[in-house]
Formats: C-alpha cells, structure tokens, sequence
C-alpha cells in the first residue's frame, strides 16, 4: 500500500485571489509519496555544416504540472484538515471526506491563483483537474493536478522577526516594561501616590512663584497693567485645582494636600 507523504507536515494550498480561502493537509490526510515538482528550460539547438559545435539558444523556462494523489477515509480526517473560508471544515467542525472533496472542487471551479507549499517547496498556479473516485460514501481516493506559472526560489517563513530600527527607544520601552513590572501587586497603589504627590508639590511651589512675582511688579511699577496675566494665572490655578481634586478622589484625601489655597494665595494686585 502506498504510504501518506512523512516528514513534511503538511500540504498548503491558498488563495490569492478571490474569496482568500486556505486548506491544509496533514497526517493521514497528505497526498501520497513520490509527488514531482517538474520543471524544465526550452531551447534551440542547431548544427551548422561544418561545424562539430552546435549553437544554443535558450528561450525560457517552464515548470511542469503536479499531481498528487491519496484517500480521504471519515474514520482518519478528524483533526488532519484545516481549513477557513469552506462551509463544514472551519475550526471545531469534524472533517469529512465529502467536505474535504467539496473543499477542493470549489477551489477548482474558482480558477483562483494558489500558493502551494510543500516542505521548502513552494509554487503558485491553479488546480486545474480534481478526480474522486468514491469508494464509499465515507472513503473517496482523490487525484488532483496543478498547473503552475511561478515558482518561489524560497519558502515564507510563517514569522520573521522584523529588524529594530530604533534600538535606543527600544531599550527605553523595556526599561519602562521593568518598571512597571517591579512595582506590580500592593507596592503599585503608594509608589503612584508618592509620584503623585511630588508633582502637586511641585505645581503648587511654582504657582506661588508666579504670583511673587506678580506682586513684585505690582510694587515696582504701581501703575503698570497686569490683568491680562493675572487672569491667565488664575485661570491655570482653577485648572490645576480641579485636577487635583480628582486626584484625591482617586488616591485618597490623605495622600494629596488638596488645601493648596490656589485661589486664596496673598495678592495685591493695582487696578491700573
């Protein structure tokens, strides 16, 4: 009895064009062994009178048709066939040998590009002929024939890793990863409070500053009109109040000094 292809793993067959659909062979699903992938390069020979040395011209070259062959038993399909975009044979349904043949009579009505790959073999064409020969209802031997037109000189690789173009900013990110993984479970919650609290410290510390230096002016140059300023100050002061309000709510009332007296800070401002 002839054997199922080893070692390959699989037999994959895509679309293209079209509606896209996929269907893969495996186990005791793959064709059987011996499966020729032919190929060969016309070309004109000619010997000229008097002359023991021919010349060549090579016109192209050409890659021949594959056919396979192999049984589908109901008994052997569960678990050996994948497949998406085929009615019966997504994930979590039983394969059968009628739906598996179904599978590929629709791939061959389609006149669809394919991409079948092999082991390292990889080409692209159309099925142009698929024959079931029923043996039963539940058993079919299956003879498919392709026709290609390109052959791929490399197999794609199902993942390539893509090169790191920035790896300063990459080694920046995994610090950033680390950080947040050391400070993971119940250490989390206070060292975000902690930071939290620092930067309203640090807001409050710079607001007062700002309207120092308001009263600076207002005391140098009595006359001069500072309004426009002051207004925009006192319009960041009731921002940032807001915002640190809701802080608190977040980390508790305990953890930020929501007193920061922003709208109540001394100052004399002329009306000038």
């Amino acid at each position: 009895m002839t054997e199922p292809l080893s070692l390959a793993g699989r037999f994959s067959i895509v679309e293209l064009t079209g509606q896209l659909r996929e269907v893969e062979l495996l186990g005791r699903a793959l064709p059987y062994q011996r499966v020729a992938f032919g190929g060969s390069t016309n070309h004109k020979l000619t010997f000229y009178p008097g002359n023991p040395s021919g010349t060549m011209q090579v016109l192209a070259s050409t890659l021949e048709p594959t056919v396979i062959q192999g049984t589908w038993k109901d008994r052997f399909l569960p678990g050996q066939v994948e497949a998406v975009g085929f009615d019966g044979l997504s994930p979590g349904d039983t394969a059968t040998a009628e739906r598996v043949v179904q599978a590929f009579e629709a791939l061959r009505r389609s006149g669809q590009r394919l991409r079948v790959q092999w082991y390292s073999v990889v080409r692209e064409g159309i099925l142009s002929r698929f024959t079931p020969s029923w043996i039963r209802p539940q058993d079919v031997e299956w003879e498919a024939e392709f026709v290609w037109f390109q052959e791929a000189l490399s197999a794609p690789r199902a993942a390539e890793e893509v090169a790191e173009p920035k790896p300063a900013l990459r080694s920046s990110m995994d610090a950033n990863d680390e950080a947040v993984r050391s400070t993971r479970g119940r250490a989390a919650l206070p060292a975000y409070r902690a930071a939290l609290s620092a930067a309203l410290r640090s807001e409050r510390v710079q607001l007062a500053q700002v309207f120092s230096g308001l009263n600076a002016i207002t005391l140098t140059a009595p006359g001069a009109s500072i309004t426009e300023p002051v207004n925009l100050v006192a319009s960041s002061a009731s921002t940032i109040r807001s915002e640190v309000e809701g802080a608190a709510a977040v980390v508790g009332a305990d953890e930020v000094d929501v007193g920061l007296s922003l709208g109540v800070l001394p100052l004399q401002i002329s009306s000038g």
